[in-house]
């Protein structure tokens, strides 16, 4: 017995994803303060070395890209926002055809078809009314409720499908 799905996806699909991703990684706000620090001391330096050889002009030059870097880099949740949504905005609206069979998940996208065996099925999670799941290679699979076809099978039945099949839900592992 298959379920199918039968959606659309857009840019607002990949703005959920990114999001549930960025939960996904609680370290990536450390990494991106922790780069921005070294940044900021290299310039420090390069500031004091200026300074101390009287080169004026340089100096401001310093001063400048140090003032724009850190105005521009400390609200790091404004700057993620700011990459997903450019990101999704090159992401065109596509109609989708999601089977689930005892054989693995068949996904059907504007004619080109691609098949996904079980054991290359890691993970779902549902996050803001979107079914996300990841597959082998950094894949994902996003199916939104809100985009469901009515002849289509509902998300609760796909998660009870995947859950059948011994896919781990919403668990993760970092790094």
């Amino acid at each position: 017995m298959s379920l199918v799905l039968e959606y659309l996806n857009d840019h607002r699909t990949a703005i959920v994803q990114q999001e549930f991703l960025k939960r996904k990684d609680p370290t990536a706000a450390e990494r991106y303060y922790r780069g921005l620090l070294i940044n900021a001391v290299v310039l420090v330096a390069a500031c004091y070395a200026s300074y101390d050889g009287q080169n004026t002009p340089l100096l401001a030059v310093f001063v400048t890209l140090l003032l724009l870097m850190l105005v521009r880099g400390i609200p790091y949740s404004k700057i993620e926002d700011s990459i997903a949504a450019t990101m999704a905005s090159f992401y065109p609206t596509r109609r989708h055809r999601l089977e689930i069979s005892d054989r693995g998940l068949h996904e059907t996208v504007e004619g080109i078809q691609s098949y996904v065996p079980w054991q290359s099925v890691l993970r779902f999670a549902i996050h803001r009314g979107v079914l996300l799941i990841e597959l082998n290679g950094g894949l994902w699979a996003m199916v939104p409720s809100d985009s469901l076809f009515p002849s289509s099978g509902t998300l609760e039945q796909a998660v009870q499908e995947l859950r059948k099949r011994g896919v781990l839900e919403g668990r993760y592992r970092y790094g």
